[in-house]
């Protein structure tokens, strides 16, 4: 049985283990490498664990490094107007549901749709703009919980280095990359 859990644990190793897990989320994109991976380590977290929506941000931080940023975000909400189509708000348009979680992220190539809608309805993120009476959404900053933040290599999304904190900011770290 322990031969069993080290073969196991060493073609996780090796990606076979990230490789079943990309297939079941089905992430499309540009850089859903970097968030399929992302959210792979963060759902092995205890941040996970203890969470339910998660809003992700990604950028660029240089030539070489893609940062993701997973943050948990469950009691903010999305303004909305139900008096425009529902493509016309400024909604996250790509969402992951997993394990009855919820991450969450913008992406200007994809347009939200119903289902996209959908989920952030039945998660409770969104808010009602009252036919514009409502300029800010409700929201709830927390600054003792904590987010993962993820350097990537742009040329290899395998390698990269995950920080834990409540910090706003955190310094890049140094990555070997290829």
């Amino acid at each position: 049985m322990n031969l069993m859990k080290v073969i196991l644990f060493f073609m996780f190793l090796l990606g076979i283990g990230c490789k079943a897990y990309k297939n079941n989320i089905e992430i499309t994109g540009e850089n859903s490498d970097f968030i399929e991976n992302a959210i792979f380590d963060f759902s092995k977290s205890s941040l996970f664990k203890n969470g339910f929506v998660f809003q992700l941000r990604v950028e660029k931080v240089n030539e070489d490094t893609i940062l993701v940023t997973i943050i948990e975000g469950g009691e903010n909400k999305y303004l909305y107007s139900n008096l425009k189509n529902i493509d016309e708000n400024n909604l996250p348009s790509r969402c992951l549901e997993l394990d009855n979680k919820l991450f969450v992220w913008r992406d200007d190539a994809y347009k939200i749709n119903k289902k996209i809608f959908d989920l952030l309805m039945k998660y409770n993120l969104l808010q009602d703009d009252e036919g514009g009476m409502v300029l800010l959404p409700d929201s709830a900053i927390d600054d003792s919980k904590k987010g993962a933040d993820y350097f990537f290599c742009i040329r290899n999304s395998k390698i990269y280095k995950r920080i834990i904190s409540n910090k706003g900011h955190v310094p890049i770290p140094v990555i070997k990359c290829e």
